[in-house]
């Protein structure tokens, strides 16, 4: 792999890993939902999909991740990635996680588990302790502006962040303008950040080697209020 797809691997990877801080989770949805998104790339156009499926029961909330992207250059697959990864939440802390990366057909394996005072990670980096107030940077709520710490959900890897506020504005989705609040995250890869009045997430972005990785909610194929 090029040089330039090692370093969008590293993009993606950054946005579908963002976060979910140990602090109160006021925007946890109260029933499940489905947020799907298109991922767009300047100069290939739409070039997969990112999809989060949240399921609160108590105070325990698990959240899912699909992932498929595919790059072609030529009618030639330049890069592909797929990807299942799997959240569990107790009381606003990370107590669990199962994520399997298919990368330009390599397959990666990640899982953690809290212990008393540290999350235990084992993946391709080996087995590793970490902070307990880490958080996987997915951004499924507004409570990722409470985080300071994020880990990849590929190798396990973790790096500080800082989130600033970016201002108010609006974006459309088909037909309805919505809203939003705009954030910004300086970490690893530079990110943003929008969501609505309702503490949606409906669209995030990073920076990576002079590109800008999108993805944008697709509210005809997201659900609001998911039968369990």
């Amino acid at each position: 792999m090029s040089q330039g797809w090692k370093g969008f691997t590293q993009a993606i990877w950054l946005l579908a890993a963002a976060a979910s801080a140990p602090a109160a989770m006021a925007d946890t949805p109260a029933g499940p939902v489905l947020y799907s998104y298109d991922v767009t790339l300047p100069g290939f156009g739409r070039i997969g999909t990112y999809e989060t499926r949240i399921t609160p029961q108590g105070t325990r909330t698990e959240v899912e991740t699909e992932i498929e992207v595919e790059v072609k250059v030529a009618f030639v697959t330049a890069f592909s990635l797929s990807a299942d990864r799997r959240e569990v939440w107790e009381d606003g802390r990370l107590v669990a996680f199962d994520g399997t990366t298919t990368k330009n057909g390599e397959v990666i394996r990640l899982e953690a588990e809290a212990g008393e005072d540290t999350l235990v990670v084992d993946g391709p980096r080996g087995t590793d302790t970490v902070a307990p107030d880490v958080v996987t940077f997915n951004p499924w709520s507004t409570h990722v502006l409470d985080a300071d710490l994020a880990m990849s959900p590929e190798h396990g890897g973790t790096w500080p962040i800082a989130v600033s506020p970016g201002g108010e504005g609006e974006i459309e989705l088909g037909a309805e303008t919505l809203d939003v609040r705009h954030y910004r995250i300086e970490g690893e890869e530079p990110s943003d950040l929008w969501f609505d009045a309702d503490g949606r997430p409906v669209r995030f972005s990073i920076e990576e080697d002079g590109r800008t990785l999108t993805f944008t909610l697709a509210p005809e194929r997201s659900a609001y209020s998911v039968p369990e």
